[in-house]
């Protein structure tokens, strides 16, 4: 599926954007490159508007941390004993 950022006028494919559900294709207007380029040069205005909603949602991320944390356990273990049987040498070198 393709979609045309209204910041670069660029057409891309929607893996291109970040997702709003609230969005009547489900996707934002703008790219994530634009997203980065804007984040980038007003770092000094966004930086403390990010804070600030960190701070009032604090419950809602440790919430959602603890859930994503849960759900992925298993998968992660799995991971990581597999990295460890094909690492041993590696990783026995980092317990010391």
């Amino acid at each position: 599926m393709m979609k045309t950022c209204t910041k670069c006028r660029e057409t891309k494919s929607t893996s291109e954007f970040h997702k709003r559900s609230m969005s009547p294709d489900g996707f934002r207007i703008y790219c994530k490159a634009c997203v980065k380029i804007y984040n980038d040069a007003n770092k000094e205005r966004v930086a403390p508007m990010k804070k600030a909603w960190r701070e009032a949602n604090r419950e809602r991320l440790n919430d959602y941390s603890k859930a994503y944390y849960y759900a992925n356990r298993e998968e992660r273990l799995a991971y990581q004993k597999a990295w460890k049987a094909a690492n041993k040498k590696k990783h026995l070198t980092t317990l010391s």
